[in-house]
């Protein structure tokens, strides 16, 4: 997969410059990534349970012989896990040179979204450093919120007493 650096992404010269983005549904919320990030969408195999890592961090799962962590984005976002059954789905990532997969709610749509619609993170409140969120842009009244594959990969989840449902 091709890695796609901020720069591409708020490219202001051109107007009319389009990016595309897979949409997924996380709690009662929507958030997007890149397509050029997304290697497949599948129903959630089998997770493997591995021990002393962060809450976010499900498990792992075997792809195609490749073995990758599994983020679950509700306990990521500071809601209550995700409760794994038959219409569980994962997103497969890659960004640079890693692979993992991300549990979703739902998988949403493909947009096309105009470069001038996406506001700008620094006009967000984004309320820790470093942000998962790139922006955000609105489809209809559906406002999503574009996160950032690399910061999932660094930042550490936020550590919240209360889980939201």
């Amino acid at each position: 997969m091709n890695d796609l650096s901020t720069e591409t992404l708020w490219d202001d010269d051109d107007d009319h410059s389009q990016d595309t983005y897979l949409a997924f549904e996380v709690g009662d919320e929507w958030y997007a990534i890149g397509v050029v990030y997304v290697n497949e969408i599948v129903r959630a195999p089998h997770i493997v349970s591995i021990p002393d890592v962060p809450s976010h961090v499900v498990g792992a799962i075997n792809r195609r012989g490749c073995v990758m962590p599994v983020y679950d984005l509700r306990v990521r976002f500071g809601l209550s896990p995700h409760q794994v059954g038959k219409q569980s789905v994962v997103v497969v990532v890659e960004h640079a040179t890693e692979q993992f997969a991300l549990l979703v709610d739902a998988v949403c749509d493909v947009l096309a979204v105009p470069a001038d619609q996406i506001e700008m993170r620094k006009k967000l409140d984004t309320s820790h450093e470093p942000s998962l969120v790139l922006g955000a842009f609105r489809q209809q009244d559906q406002v999503i919120v574009l996160i950032d594959p690399a910061s999932l990969l660094d930042a550490p989840a936020p550590e919240s007493d209360h889980v939201q449902d």
